[in-house]
């Protein structure tokens, strides 16, 4: 199953890459934000890092690719402290309304391909990895400045059901550069 979901991955970078060289539209994002652990209680809230590559293939359709990697969530297992590193990759489509020339609310489907490992003790007690189906609401705020490439803010909210048994939400900011 696994080089299955990499053969897939590997072929929408191909087609993502023959996109952008047709297009002359290419946003790269880079995020951060907060995420949590919503249905395992005792996991506290941790930051997270996310860059995003997306090509238009219309002014309210495109493609995405991202890189995602989670500062560990701290938890508690029976009294034990526990440690859950979780980072990895993944591609969507994105639907944007460009109602307002300085407020854009899109929407992303995305499905994430994640490896996990959880620490306890000074070792580890368990690796795991997984795809994801993810739904992302968020606003882009166009800005026209004089700064070379930089073409707003975004902000969104992002929901991954089933990561190693945790559904995730994370709430984010981020840039958009246009190339």
């Amino acid at each position: 199953m696994e080089s299955l979901l990499r053969s897939l991955f590997i072929t929408f970078l191909l087609f993502f890459a023959s996109c952008v060289t047709a297009e002359t539209s290419f946003i790269v994002s880079p995020s951060f934000g907060a995420a949590s652990v919503n249905n395992i209680n005792g996991y506290q809230d941790t930051t997270y890092a996310r860059v995003d590559g997306s090509v238009y293939l219309s002014p309210q359709l495109g493609l995405n690719l991202f890189y995602a990697d989670y500062d560990d969530f701290e938890g508690n297992s029976g009294g034990t402290p526990v440690s859950l590193s979780l980072s990895g990759y993944g591609f969507g489509v994105i639907g944007k309304w460009p109602l307002y020339r300085q407020m854009q609310p899109f929407i992303r489907g995305e499905f994430f391909a994640w490896d996990s490992e959880a620490y306890s003790l000074g070792g580890t007690v368990g690796i795991d990895s997984g795809f994801s189906a993810g739904l992302a609401l968020g606003v882009q705020f166009p800005i026209e400045f004089s700064i070379k490439y930089f073409t707003g803010l975004k902000i969104e909210v992002l929901r991954y059901n089933d990561i190693s048994g945790a559904d995730i939400d994370q709430f984010s900011f981020g840039a958009l550069f246009k190339f």
